[in-house]
């Protein structure tokens, strides 16, 4: 799903002032315990076998590999905003994130791993220099579940 911010420039600093949901279901939620947990956007998705793009949101490419002998069951996945990347077509809605996997290590932990974005078409959006969060990982780690 896409949203819109809205920056404010001062003194040659970008500020974000508001994200604005560009869609109806927006809300938050806890992933893991009260103590170490992590708020997040929760996202109802809705599964397609090929791209077939839909105004207001954002493909989101993931291929699920379970490294166990135990056949699981996948109700989230947790992506982490800082090596997400999304992709669009110039002149278009259409936009999609990176190939995301997900491999799934045990009966509740897994790794979210962020790949190369689409090489046909697709230019890459950017973030402000300002509001660029450091990207030191290309992975997150799904501790309570999936």
């Amino acid at each position: 799903m896409l949203d819109l911010a809205v920056y404010a420039l001062y003194n040659n600093n970008f500020n974000i002032i508001d994200i604005i949901p560009l869609h109806e279901k927006y809300k938050l939620v806890l992933y893991g315990t009260e103590q170490a947990g992590i708020i997040a956007r929760y996202c109802s998705l809705e599964l397609v076998e090929r791209e077939s793009y839909k105004e207001r949101y954002v493909i989101i490419p993931i291929k699920i590999r379970n490294e166990t002998r135990s056949i699981r069951e996948v109700n989230k996945i947790l992506l982490d905003a800082s090596p997400l990347k999304i992709f669009y077509k110039r002149g278009t809605w259409i936009a999609r994130t990176q190939e995301i996997e997900v491999n799934i290590l045990g009966s509740s932990t897994a790794i979210v791993l962020y790949g190369k974005g689409p090489q046909d078409g697709f230019e890459q959006l950017e973030d402000p220099p300002e509001l660029r969060p450091p990207r030191l990982l290309n992975r997150s780690d799904m501790m309570w579940g999936y």
